[in-house]
């Protein structure tokens, strides 16, 4: 804030006059709530002489009702009374201020006390410009965050670039040199993530691009996981067309096959040095392993992998699927299990399908060690098994 005082003026018209002594000098400020002050950067100068005058005042801040006040020292009003048939140069003091509350606008007024005489100078009007950057972590229809991924699934992220407090904001020349710009961070842990560069877009409050000469993209595969920046180059042309809205920042992931990880994300608005700071989201995936074995009967747990079997025994192969996680966001929609044989073997057709944990749905109730072969389609063709879950199946994992 800038604070200009009257003269103390010795003259009216071409009339000379002799001023009063000046007895005390105070410069009073009731800051607005929600700033904070910076003490020790306030300055006080001599408008005609551009003097220093700082070290003249005794400066103090009330925290409880936000008030600055600064007090003239003896030396100064001795300056100011060094010769009463002379005007007295106004004063112009400078008092930086951090809005730091969540204020929609800012009102200020200061006044000085000339021998205790009230002044009160004008009303000063500020609209604070705030963002509040939020982000959301897809998976089909359902929100995954804070949720289990299987691996091979696609996630979508949306991330909202807030600038619905910008309309009709002018950029001085000042502002405009510093940074516009938003970062979305991934941290990947366990490398699980694969971005899809070409899934990168940027979209107005309506779904349209983005004008791309205005900003600068920048995609950095970091030692934690990724980084996506986009720099505005022409903040001034950017504000005026944008400004007032919400941006959406979109793009896929999907997961790699044969880890487990979690995948966060955070995104941060970086107005013009200002920096506002959204939510994390969390995806935690899980590696889907079947593993295989060959067994002497159903249910047997004596593996006879690496064996010597007699020609024409029995022998049964048995595929353990992996467990879908609870509280999932991925629904499946299509899933099947293949196993080819060996040339040297014959399919006797005996095919059993066990649940390896419970599974409760509505009216259904399924043990462990269930058979469950009725919720599958089993099919045999050119020496190849093919299984699938029916959709009632599906339908009661899902």
């Amino acid at each position: 804030y800038k604070i200009e005082t009257d003269d103390f003026q010795a003259s009216t018209g071409s009339t000379t006059a002799t001023r009063k002594p000046t007895k005390s000098y105070v410069i009073v400020d009731k800051l607005p709530n929600g700033t904070t002050p910076d003490i020790n950067k306030i300055t006080v100068v001599n408008t005609a002489t551009k003097q220093d005058l700082t070290k003249n005042f005794t400066i103090s801040f009330d925290n409880a009702t936000n008030t600055v006040r600064l007090e003239a020292n003896d030396a100064l009003i001795k300056m100011i009374n060094a010769d009463l048939t002379k005007t007295y140069p106004k004063l112009e003091q400078n008092l930086p201020v951090t809005v730091t509350g969540k204020v929609i606008n800012l009102n200020n007024t200061a006044k000085t006390l000339i021998d205790g005489i009230e002044t009160g100078s004008n009303i000063v009007t500020n609209e604070v410009t705030t963002s509040t950057p939020e982000k959301t972590v897809n998976i089909g229809n359902n929100n995954a965050d804070g949720k289990y991924s299987i691996t091979n699934d696609t996630q979508k992220y949306v991330v909202t670039v807030d600038y619905s407090r910008f309309a009709n904001v002018i950029v001085s020349d000042d502002i405009a040199k510093k940074e516009l710009s938003f970062t979305d961070n991934m941290i990947d842990k366990n490398n699980v993530a694969q971005l899809n560069t070409d899934s990168i877009k940027l979209l107005d409050k309506s779904g349209k691009a983005v004008d791309s000469n205005l900003y600068t993209p920048t995609v950095t595969k970091t030692a934690t996981g990724y980084s996506i920046k986009f720099t505005v180059k022409d903040s001034v042309k950017f504000i005026k067309t944008y400004g007032g809205q919400k941006l959406n920042l979109e793009y896929t992931v999907r997961t790699r096959d044969g880890v487990t990880g979690d995948i966060s994300n955070n995104i941060i608005q970086n107005n013009f040095d200002v920096i506002y700071s959204g939510n994390t989201t969390t995806v935690h995936v899980i590696d889907i392993n079947p593993k295989k074995d060959v067994v002497s009967s159903i249910g047997s747990t004596e593996s006879l992998n690496g064996k010597t079997v007699p020609i024409n025994s029995v022998i049964y192969y048995r595929l353990d699927s992996s467990n879908l996680p609870a509280n999932r966001a991925t629904n499946v929609n299509s899933w099947s299990f293949k196993d080819p044989l060996d040339t040297k073997v014959v399919a006797t057709g005996d095919v059993h399908i066990l649940a390896n944990g419970d599974l409760s749905s509505g009216n259904t109730n399924i043990k462990k060690n269930d058979d469950i072969t009725k919720y599958f389609n089993i099919n045999y063709d050119k020496g190849v098994y093919t299984i699938s879950p029916t959709d009632e199946y599906k339908s009661l994992t899902n």
